[in-house]
């Protein structure tokens, strides 16, 4: 149960426009970032600031202490000291409210009933100043098509004093009455509904509990909010399902141009593979070519000189190249490593690590290589808001000096030694440090590695339910999200739809064009040989009519070459001439 008595501290972060909310969500909003001790029927208090309410009333809290005493009971002077346990972020179901009802005033408070309900709702008066007057006037109002406002009185279904005086326990002492109930059904009339504890008829404070409660009123029997709640859900699954099935097709065509783009670009690098090889061959063969050459003319240039006493037979230059090639090739060969991490002697090696709530965290290690013992020291130290930097030697609660064996010759083994630990709510920023500062020799080869793992497979930590709440969060941005890509891939498959139609218009008309060049320039052809015939056949007949032209071929030669001359004179004529009739 909650317990408060009534008054709310303002909290600056609240913003302006908040005011405009109903006062009950108003007044739950500055109590926001809060502390706020909440007691539990069980006994246990817990302490904590108030992070929020869910969809089910139940109160969450974030750096929470919990406090268990003795016996169960609340701390008084004579009790003993609690036991003390930090929480984290907690969950708290509520049951009930408890509120403090001063003298002539009144608490009210507003709720969302669905139609098809049976709303319950308890009241007790579990302490008064006035031991003879232990009852409260409840009113009832209702139904509201928005939530009420703090001074609106209207549709009153409900008005009644409800006494609910102690109880007396065997051995006399009082205990608290578990109160008074009454129910009503929302058949047809779900809506806001206002309820109401009065105290204007007496002059003494009492703290009141009040319990709601809603169920439906036949078992399968839904009412019209959950019917449209239902349609909304589906027409919502249909939508992200009509969308991922076409993001699904979009995908599938993306995939299949990468896979033509894929073959494409593999045909690319085979050609360019194979003119590589060919270029190394030609290469080689070519060097191999001027190697015989010039290994020809060398022996050659020796045998010659030889010869001729001008150098010796032997010549050791040959060797020494030889043995400087051996030694570089030797020299560029190089070894390699594991993964790990070398200690000097008085010095330590840190590294950090994040580890989340709930979580079991395993380290090993193992020294490799040693000139003094195979020891080395480990510490642990957090967890840390921030990430600690690597001076900070403080919150340590891990300093042991490890011992591993060397390492066994025969089996190449090596012992690993480490710990664990359970984060459970102490999640945060770790560091590790190896130490060698025991040893004043060269420094120690370390092999270590960090694991984690849940400490229970079905408990998670606070950051993974904030993630999962995030993840929640961003839903509907990620259907935006979806509906804007698929806007983007309809718009280019139009584009590309548009660009292929246009191609297959240009080619359409290239092809046109090139049939109608080709059977016009085949008539401009055939026009012009008719032409020239015509030409040729008419001019030949006119000659032939006019005697410019014989037949005869057996005349001399002077008689061709005056005939020549008198015919281009009359030619010459003729086309001077005017054109007269026959």
């Amino acid at each position: 149960m909650l317990s408060t008595n009534g008054s709310v501290t303002a909290n600056a972060s609240v913003p302006e426009e908040a005011k405009a909310l109903p006062k009950c969500i108003y007044d739950v909003m500055q109590l926001l970032d809060q502390v706020l001790r909440v007691e539990i029927t069980d006994g246990r208090i817990l302490v904590g600031l108030f992070h929020c309410l869910d969809k089910d009333k139940n109160l969450i809290l974030t750096e929470t202490t919990e406090y268990r005493y003795a016996n169960n009971h609340v701390k008084q002077d004579d009790s003993p000291t609690p036991s003390v346990r930090s929480l984290g972020m907690t969950l708290i179901p509520v049951a009930a409210f408890i509120t403090s009802v001063p003298a002539s005033t009144r608490y009210c408070f507003n709720e969302e009933v669905k139609t098809k309900r049976t709303a319950q709702l308890r009241i007790a008066v579990l302490e008064s100043y006035d031991p003879s007057d232990y009852g409260i006037r409840v009113t009832a109002f209702g139904p509201f098509l928005s939530s009420p406002s703090e001074s609106q009185a209207d549709m009153s279904f409900f008005d009644t004093i409800v006494n609910t005086p102690p109880k007396l326990s065997s051995t006399g002492a009082q205990t608290p009455s578990s109160g008074n109930s009454f129910s009503f059904n929302s058949e047809h009339r779900g809506g806001w509904y206002k309820f109401c504890v009065e105290n204007t008829h007496t002059s003494f404070q009492k703290k009141v509990l009040f319990h709601t409660s809603y169920g439906l009123t036949t078992e399968g029997e839904w009412g019209k909010e959950d019917e449209v709640e239902a349609e909304m859900k589906q027409m919502h699954i249909k939508v992200v399902g009509q969308t991922l099935s076409n993001l699904g097709l979009l995908f599938d065509q993306i995939k299949f141009e990468q896979t033509y783009l894929a073959e494409r670009n593999n045909r690319h690098f085979e050609t360019l593979d194979s003119n590589s090889s060919r270029l190394f061959y030609w290469t080689l063969l070519q060097v191999l070519l001027v190697a015989v050459v010039y290994g020809t003319q060398s022996y050659f240039l020796k045998l010659w000189f030889s010869s001729n006493g001008l150098i010796g037979t032997t010549d050791r230059r040959w060797a020494m190249l030889g043995k400087a090639f051996v030694v570089a090739t030797a020299w560029l060969v190089g070894v390699s490593t594991a993964l790990t991490v070398k200690v000097p002697g008085g010095q330590r090696e840190c590294f950090i690590e994040h580890i989340k709530t709930k979580r079991t965290a395993y380290l090993e290690l193992a020294v490799l290589e040693s000139n003094d013992l195979y020891d080395i020291r480990l510490t642990a130290h957090g967890p840390y808001a921030t990430t600690p930097s690597m001076t900070q030697k403080d919150m340590q609660f891990f300093d042991s000096l490890v011992t591993t064996a060397s390492l066994d010759e025969t089996s190449k083994n090596v012992q690993r030694n480490g710990f664990n630990f359970d984060t459970e709510h102490r999640g945060g920023w770790y560091k590790f440090c190896l130490g060698n500062e025991h040893s004043s020799k060269n420094g120690k080869k370390v092999d270590f590695s960090v694991r984690f793992g849940l400490t229970k497979e079905d408990e998670l930590g606070h950051e993974d339910i904030a993630e999962a709440s995030t993840k929640d969060m961003h839903i509907e941005t990620v259907k935006a999200s979806l509906a804007h890509l698929q806007d983007m891939f309809s718009s280019i498959q139009s584009e590309q739809t548009y660009y292929l139609q246009r191609d297959k218009r240009h080619s359409k008309t290239a092809e046109g064009n090139q049939s109608l060049v080709f059977w016009w320039t085949l008539v401009q052809v055939l026009l012009v040989a008719i032409v020239y015939g015509l030409q040729s056949h008419l001019m030949t007949r006119w000659f032939s009519g006019g005697g410019l032209l014989t037949s005869s071929g057996s005349s001399s030669s002077n008689s061709r070459r005056g005939l020549k001359r008198t015919q281009r004179s009359r030619f010459i004529a003729l086309l001077y001439a005017p054109v007269r009739d026959p």
